[in-house]
């Protein structure tokens, strides 16, 4: 496979990211975006390759950023106050190229930074209510 060619389908990677850039459907994602601007992780071209609901309140994700720095991280709400209560560079660790998302997303995170908007071409298609 060439280096221009993605490793893998991306659906979820795309699924993922939109929702933490853009989605106020849950309250996790608004408080995700005050929580990682806080890091100074710049949204508009990070990628979530990896985020899910652990129950109780908590969820897990993996953060990849534009210098491919990759971070896991585990985002808990109580009494209704949400916190990073996890953030770990995992990016020397030998196992996230294991992951076939991860990989997607440091592959994608090597194009221009345009081809990473939430706006650009790789979003979610119209038909699953992409914001135009």
């Amino acid at each position: 496979m060439g280096a221009d060619w993605p490793p893998e389908i991306p659906g979820y990677v795309i699924l993922t990211t939109q929702a933490v850039r853009e989605s106020d459907e849950y309250p996790c994602f608004p408080a995700l975006r005050q929580l990682l601007r806080a890091k100074g992780i710049d949204l508009a071209t990070a990628l979530v390759p990896i985020f899910s609901d652990e129950g109780s309140g908590g969820f897990s994700g993996v953060l990849v950023t534009a210098e491919r720095r990759v971070f896991q991280f585990w985002l808990h709400e109580s009494n209704g106050r949400w916190a990073l209560t996890e953030w770990v560079d995992i990016t020397d660790s030998p196992d996230i190229t294991a992951d076939h998302d991860i990989r997607y997303a440091l592959w994608r995170i090597s194009k221009p930074a345009d081809e990473n908007s939430p706006r650009s071409n790789w979003a979610l298609p119209p038909l699953l209510g992409s914001r135009g």
